[in-house]
């Protein structure tokens, strides 16, 4: 059974530059400190600004881990004085509540 959940978020940034300087250091330590994230993929069009990310976790534990890790060390609040999320899709299984809540406020949608 495939236990990876996959995140697809399309996201409007109002301070280009401030978002991108964010998200690199949010990579370096997913890199640095999160195995359990396959895939961090983000794309820009910095004309539109639009922004669409693909996450993939390896589990459920390990998006709960990621959850965690950017709102303890401030990346969800940073982002969001620059960005906008204006949808999320979560593909894969997530059944721990908290969760379930967190993402909701993001507005996701579960397939």
């Amino acid at each position: 059974m495939d236990k990876r959940v996959r995140m697809i978020a399309e996201i409007t940034i109002s301070d280009y530059q401030a978002a991108v300087d964010i998200l690199t250091r949010a990579a370096k330590h997913i890199e640095d400190n999160l195995p359990g994230v396959l895939a961090w993929d983000i794309f820009i069009d910095k004309e539109t600004g639009q922004m669409f990310m693909h996450e993939v976790f390896s589990d459920e534990e390990a998006l709960l881990v990621y959850e965690r890790s950017m709102t303890e060390l401030g990346y969800r609040e940073q982002l969001g004085r620059y960005t906008a999320i204006n949808r999320t899709i979560g593909l894969g299984s997530v059944s721990d509540p908290h969760l379930a809540e967190e993402l909701s406020q993001f507005g996701a949608v579960r397939v």
